[in-house]
């Protein structure tokens, strides 16, 4: 029978015997005590009154600080001036922050009533009078700052709400160039109604763009609606959408088939251009080097027109579009007078249907002309067949909407809607 272990708590318990029993005492009893008892006290009582109450504050500021300069050390004599330079201002817009967060305590102390006035004409006296920039950033105050700076550097980015470019970064792992940021603009932030139709400016988000198109179209109302998600449309742009010129992006057929114009500028010239020849081919634009959208214009609605746009796509809500269509046409008498068809998804381009559109022209209002104008879209489009629909899915969708918009306009019984679809055949 093989010997009995020793057991783990014999070990252990000679183990620690083995030690002498004062090793412990070998350090000085009061080695805690050889510190001055009193260091804390060494340090004013009253040092972190003296502080502002907001100071913790700029910590994250004083942070941002040292990583500029830490960013000045790796670069030229001249940037490090600039930057020093910057960092100065910004230092000194602190002192300011803080002298406005000291004095908005004191005005804490007294009804609120008499102490507004006096605390936000001490937060407005903050706001930055000069454009913010740095090496690689530059936020311009004004249209005419815009345009020098991007002429200067033509190869930088334009920056309005970022949801495109910041999915360069965070999908595609992208170096970004220079960047200029538009949202400090207000010409570009406003909307204004002229003789030629509602212009709004490049730096206006969607949600106000939309807003302001669907009060003169209600129709458009539902893809406003269905236009990405909520945070999408307060933060990007209509512009920007119109810019970047998706093949999908749901905002241009509406646009095109109303008949939108949008304004170029570069440097000093600035030239206006139909929307529906903006566009030349995948990602390529009628834009020069240095050149921006600097707003579009949405013409006012005229008598006689029919309008409908509409969003085939997997998902109501938040969804890429397989196909989205717009449809303004425009009826003397019976007959028809004025078409403008665009659709997004049948090509490498948002794009007129300029086939159809000539199939109808002249022709009754009629489900016969329709049906002909459905079959002439063959000729205006070669869709590709992807994840989201085939090529025939296309073209017989797009078909099929044309027909929806005659059935919705004429108030037809044919249910033209799932949900109406379902609620007949019950």
């Amino acid at each position: 029978m093989p010997p009995a272990r020793r057991s783990s708590t014999t070990k252990s318990t000679a183990r620690s015997a083995s030690k002498p029993a004062a090793r412990k005492a070998s350090k000085p009893a009061a080695r805690s005590a050889s510190k001055p008892a009193a260091r804390s006290a060494s340090k004013p009582a009253s040092r972190s009154a003296s502080k502002p109450a907001a100071r913790s504050a700029t910590k994250p500021a004083a942070r941002a600080t040292r990583a500029v300069r830490a960013r000045a050390s790796s670069t030229s004599a001249a940037t490090r001036r600039e930057v020093e330079l910057s960092i100065t201002r910004f230092e000194k817009r602190l002192d300011d922050a803080n002298d406005a967060l000291a004095t908005l305590g004191k005005h804490l102390g007294r009804s609120a009533q008499s102490s507004y006035k006096e605390v936000t004409t001490a937060l407005r006296s903050l706001r930055r009078q000069r454009a913010l920039k740095f090496p690689g950033f530059h936020a311009p105050r004004t249209s005419d700052e815009l345009a020098a700076a991007l002429e200067a550097d033509p190869d930088a980015v334009l920056l309005a709400g970022g949801t495109d470019i910041g999915l360069w970064v965070t999908q595609q792992l992208r170096d970004l160039p220079s960047i200029i940021y538009i949202g400090e603009i207000a010409e570009l932030k406003r909307i204004r109604s002229e003789a030629a139709g509602i212009v709004i400016g490049a730096a206006v988000p969607l949600t106000e763009g939309w807003g302001a198109i669907v009060a003169a179209y209600p129709q458009l109302a539902e893809l406003a609606q269905r236009f990405g998600s909520p945070p999408v449309r307060n933060s990007g742009t209509l512009c920007g959408n119109i810019a970047n010129g998706s093949p999908i992006g749901d905002a241009m057929p509406a646009l095109i088939a109303l008949g939108a114009a949008i304004e170029l500028r570069r440097g000093e010239h600035t030239r206006h251009l139909p929307l529906d020849r903006f566009y030349l081919g995948y990602q390529r634009k009628d834009l020069a080097r240095g050149e921006f959208v600097a707003s579009v214009t949405v013409p006012a609605p005229r008598a006689g027109q029919r309008l409908a746009s509409y969003k085939l796509s997997k998902r109501i809500d938040q969804d890429i579009s397989a196909v989205c269509a717009a449809f303004a046409v425009e009826q003397q008498g019976d007959r028809i007078v004025a078409a403008r068809i665009a659709f997004g998804g049948l090509a490498a381009i948002p794009a007129r249907a300029r086939a159809t559109e000539a199939a109808l022209i002249g022709r009754p209002w009629t489900q016969e002309s329709i049906e002909v104008a459905a079959a002439a879209l063959a000729e205006d489009f070669q869709p590709l067949t992807d994840l989201r629909a085939s090529c025939a899915y296309r073209l017989q969708a797009a078909g099929n909407l044309l027909r929806r918009f005659y059935f919705e306009a004429e108030g037809s019984a044919v249910p033209v809607r799932t949900a109406a679809l379902a609620a007949a055949t019950r």
